[in-house]
């Protein structure tokens, strides 16, 4: 028998993990992790890290939100983050900042 853990376990786990506790073991998706493998991971010292840089402060907590949009604008989204080397929620969060600072001149 091959213990499984949630998704929500593995997420809960994969979120304080920095990107080089993987360095020594490639798996193919977090369905191929069992509790024993994060029991040794654990064991071994991995460093427990909580993600990207917090954007409010640093050891807080940044806020998420959702966001639905038409499909085209979505695909315009993808092609200019691409073409500007950057993540699509980098260009959201300017273009908020710079309506919301239109907005209160």
């Amino acid at each position: 028998m091959n213990p499984r853990m949630t998704t929500e376990q593995a997420d809960a786990l994969l979120a304080t993990m920095s990107d080089a506790d993987f360095d020594a073991q490639t798996v193919d998706s977090a369905d191929d992790i069992t509790d024993q493998d994060i029991k040794e991971m654990l064991a071994n010292g991995y460093r427990a890290m909580a993600g990207r840089p917090s954007l409010t402060a640093p050891g807080q907590h940044s806020p998420t939100m959702s966001l639905r949009f038409p499909a085209a604008t979505k695909a315009r989204l993808v092609h200019a983050a691409k073409a500007q080397g950057r993540r699509q929620s980098d260009l959201i969060r300017d273009a908020v900042d710079e309506y919301l600072n239109r907005q209160a001149a």
